[in-house]
């Protein structure tokens, strides 16, 4: 299973166990899918959105700006629509407009800082270990991880 998925595949396990049950379909490209349910709920909280042409594309890997998206919106946070990042590549990226307000929100939310180049790599595949990070630091258990008490 591709590192995204199973990434994937454990935040949707975590909500559903949450207590999230609806069973309304949100997209057509899921069904059959194991994880078309956790999908589905996800989608009707408004944590996930598809694409423009109603599709989920549960076979693709997520993206930095997509992974980004979803840990704001999970969060309930979002920056403005005319957002400036920061980053050079995505400020100027028309094609990724769309994530800036969740970037942006992410970077203020401490979530994310990007890479030492000035670059946040938008359209790059999100790595496990970056999605785990910002997982931590989404909930808020950074300083834990980083405290004297987890280092050996």
């Amino acid at each position: 299973m591709k590192t995204s998925a199973r990434f994937l595949a454990m935040l949707l396990a975590v909500l559903m166990i949450a207590g999230a049950a609806l069973s309304v379909a949100a997209f057509d490209d899921v069904a059959g899918n194991k994880h078309a349910n956790a999908v589905n709920v996800l989608a009707q909280l408004g944590v996930i959105g598809g694409y423009e042409d109603g599709t989920f594309k549960p076979d693709n890997t997520i993206t930095r700006a997509e992974f980004a998206a979803i840990i704001t919106r999970f969060k309930g946070i979002e920056g403005p629509a005319n957002a400036v990042t920061g980053f050079s590549d995505l400020d100027n990226d028309e094609s990724r407009a769309w994530a800036r307000p969740y970037v942006k929100a992410a970077v203020d939310a401490g979530i994310i800082n990007g890479f030492d180049d000035g670059t946040f790599r938008a359209k790059e595949p999100v790595t496990y270990e970056q999605a785990i990070k910002m997982i931590v630091c989404a909930i808020g258990y950074e300083p834990v991880a980083k405290s004297e008490y987890n280092k050996q």
